[in-house]
């Protein structure tokens, strides 16, 4: 799911199931200053913050609906004052939110200093009681824990005296925890075997101790708070006056869902002088597997400003596509409150201004200043590229036009032959070098430019910095060479061969490959970028960290590769053949592999999606270790006899495909397009086909032991026979 969002928000979801009701529960929020609730404050600030307090247990939004609306603390009450003695401090931390308060008894050693004592103590399960029934797992057995509470007169140990999260697993939670059924066909029917009953006590879901809840479901708009006995003394103000607007899209439909949201949960870290506002929502799904939701766009308003949704749908729309490169699209403005109503917000502009490095923090008037320097900034650069977008419409064919480099008078081909020592610092335009046997020669910043260099044989060279350009190198022939740096570009060299070549940083850009023949030999760090060709060869090759973008290649042949971090990124590969290969960290994105054929192959950690295609292809005894198939096109894929364990293939579409004598087990097929696909002896244990689509599908002889195929649609009666189905686990079933 991708979230268009402003820095300063904060977002959470996750999947569930309330009696019949399977929905998307979102959370969102946002931080500010406790000190000065107009100053928002970045989403990183806030978990740093988090983090720093260091908490028994994690705090978290899980967006879930609560039966009250309720606050959490972490952070430590902090004592400053004189030294009265040599023993423990005692002093109150008092936080309160919307008129709930609590009072917390602190006792901790002072540090003294020139007759000022200070002291702090963590407001943590463990500093808090135990309780005789083990009501606090974290806390402290003896009579007297630095942590108590405070009700009216009295202070006494106290189980929840601390003000952060209650685990689940707590007695004052557990005992709202709902009864679950007793056979995953009853807990289908009443919504729990992933999510929970109909008739659910909602305060199973509270997280803060009961005298942290508000009397009310939500807190009121701008509810007081006031903290005393914390870092930075007394503190009193105001929840922000703001207002969420989420809007929801599914699939690649528009922005046009709109979940109601309501204000149940407030966490302060007054270490950190922050206040986070939570809301939570949910969004209807079919099923509680059901990914359909694809994009949620957030904003904040001032309560008084009008809320625009339209307006915030289009900023999404433009921020979510990859070709407008508006640069005013990076500043939040659009997505949060009016800065002329008072509003302002930290921004990370900079690896410094990034919380973990403690940058000193600034008041309102010089974030104000950060953000009007900023936009600023980002208008003169959209400027900058509207009068660079002008200047190359109005001039899209000056470069044509330029006159070329003059021709040498040169007799390079005499010149190289009489050479006896290296080649070094040279240029080398316009000559025919067709034929030219070069030799263990070294050459080092030689440049050759529309050089006719076909049928030509380099061996046992050394090259360093060395670059071709628009020149041709057909038929060439290079054995044992040695080459760093350079490249070459717009160059062909179709049916040439490289023997034994060690390329090392080299780039390869819009040159024609047709029928070229690559044996043995190594490349490193090396880019093919744009054109190609057919019919090339590739045999024992090692390759280490090479990339190709943009590279045509139909018909060709690799055998005995072996590639550690081999990418291909847009390119078209049809009908390719890979045999005995080693792929470690081979990735394809928007790759066109269709109709390829891969005998003995093996991939580990290999992606192949997001736009690639392997219709038609063909696995014969490959292994496939730690590999990713997400949303790819492999319509009538063809796997024998190949392994492929944890296969992670959630939104396959391989309709019509056929997977005979395959190890799949643990295979994640989520939501994946299995149509008239057939099984035949394969292994599936523990497989996933939730959400799965195997209408008219054929599995025969498999292993489908404690696979789990709840609200997948169905094969026509008699598809599956003979097939081991021990703890399958095939409830709930999705409604046809």
């Amino acid at each position: 799911m991708r979230h268009i969002k402003p820095q300063a928000a904060l977002v959470s979801s996750s999947r569930t199931q309330i009696g019949a009701q399977a929905m998307l529960r979102v959370g969102v929020g946002v931080g500010f200053r406790l000190s000065d609730p107009f100053i928002l404050a970045h989403e990183a600030v806030c978990w740093e913050a988090i983090k720093a307090a260091e908490p028994a247990l994690p705090l978290f939004e899980p967006a879930m609906p609560k039966l009250r609306a309720e606050w959490l603390l972490l952070g430590s009450a902090h004592y400053r004052g004189t030294a009265a003695g040599a023993g423990a401090l005692d002093w109150l931390a008092e936080a309160e939110l919307g008129g709930v308060r609590k009072i917390a008894s602190c006792r901790a050693r002072p540090r003294v200093d020139g007759g000022r004592a200070e002291a702090s103590l963590a407001l943590d399960p463990r500093q808090a009681a135990a309780g005789l029934q083990g009501e606090n797992p974290f806390g402290q057995r003896h009579a007297a824990p630095p942590l108590q509470r405070v009700r009216g007169l009295s202070v006494s140990p106290a189980p929840l005296a601390a003000m952060g999260p209650l685990g689940s697993d707590w007695p004052e939670r557990r005992q709202w925890q709902p009864r679950f059924a007793g056979s995953p066909q009853a807990m289908a029917e009443d919504g729990s075997h992933m999510g929970w009953p109909a008739a659910t006590d909602l305060r199973f879901f509270q997280q803060a101790a009961p005298d942290q809840w508000s009397e009310q479901a939500c807190w009121p708009a701008q509810a007081p708070y006031a903290l005393s006995g914390f870092r930075g003394g007394e503190l009193q103000g105001r929840l922000p006056a703001l207002r969420p607007l989420l809007l929801a899209g599914r699939g690649d439909g528009p922005l046009d869902e709109r979940p109601e949201l309501r204000l149940q949960t407030v966490w302060l870290l007054p270490d950190a002088d922050l206040g986070v506002m939570w809301w939570n929502g949910f969004l209807p799904l079919d099923y509680v597997l059901d990914d359909s939701v694809g994009r949620l766009a957030l904003g904040f308003k001032d309560a008084a400003e009008p809320e625009r949704p339209a307006e915030l749908a289009a900023f999404a729309e433009r921020r979510a596509r990859l070709d407008d490169q508006d640069p005013l699209l990076l500043a939040d403005h659009a997505l949060m409150p009016d800065p002329a109503r008072g509003w302002v917000w930290e921004q990370i502009l900079d690896s410094a201004d990034h919380p973990r490095f403690a940058p000193p923090p600034r008041d309102r008037a010089e974030i104000r200043a950060r953000l009007e320097q900023n936009r600023e900034d980002l208008r003169e650069a959209q400027a900058a590229q509207s009068r660079l977008q002008s200047f190359v419409r109005a001039n899209e064919n000056a470069l044509a036009g330029l006159p070329q480099a003059a021709a040498d008078e040169e007799d390079w081909r005499a010149r190289l032959q009489s050479e006896r020592g290296p080649w070094s610092e040279l240029t080398i335009r316009d000559a025919d070098l067709s034929g030219l046997v070069i030799d263990g020669r070294e050459l080092n910043q030689v440049r050759f430019e529309r050089c006719k260099l076909d049928h030509g044989r380099w061996r046992q060279c050394r090259l360093e910095q060395v670059q071709f350009v628009d020149c041709s190198l057909a038929g060439a022939v290079l054995e044992a060479v040695r080459w760093s740096g350079g490249g070459l570009n717009r160059c062909n060299l179709g049916a040439s061969v490289w023997n034994g070549v060690e390329l090392a940083q080299l780039g390869i850009e819009d040159c024609r490959l047709d029928d070229i023949a690559v044996n043995g030999g190594a490349w490193r760090a090396v880019t093919v970028q744009g054109e190609g060709g057919a019919g090339g060869r590739i045999g024992q090759l090692r390759w280490d960290q090479v990339n190709w973008c943009r590279v045509r290649a139909e018909d060709w042949r690799f055998t005995g590769l072996q590639a550690d971090g081999l990418g291909l990124v847009e390119c078209q590969l049809p009908r390719s053949g890979w045999r005995q290969c080693r792929l470690l960290k081979f990735s394809a994105l928007d790759t066109d592999l269709s109709a390829s054929v891969w005998q003995r192959c093996q991939q580990r950690f290999g992606v192949v999606s997001h736009g690639s295609s392997l219709r038609q292809a063909r696995l014969e005894d490959c292994e496939l270790l730690s590999c990713s198939w997400q949303e790819l096109d492999a319509a009538q894929l063809r796997m024998e006899h190949c392994a492929c364990p944890q296969l992670h293939a959630q939104r396959l579409r391989a309709p019509d495909s056929l997977w005979r004598g395959c190890a799949l087990d643990g295979l994640n097929a989520t939501h994946a397009d299995l149509t008239r696909a057939r099984f035949e002896a394969c292994a599936l244990k523990d497989a996933l086909f939730y959400g799965a689509s195997l209408e008219d599908s054929r599995m025969e002889g498999c292993n489908l032991i404690d696979a789990k195929t709840a609200w997948m649609r169905p094969p026509s009666g008699g598809g599956w026979r003979g097939n081991l189905e021990t703890g399958r686990q095939d409830w709930p079933r999705r409604a046809p």
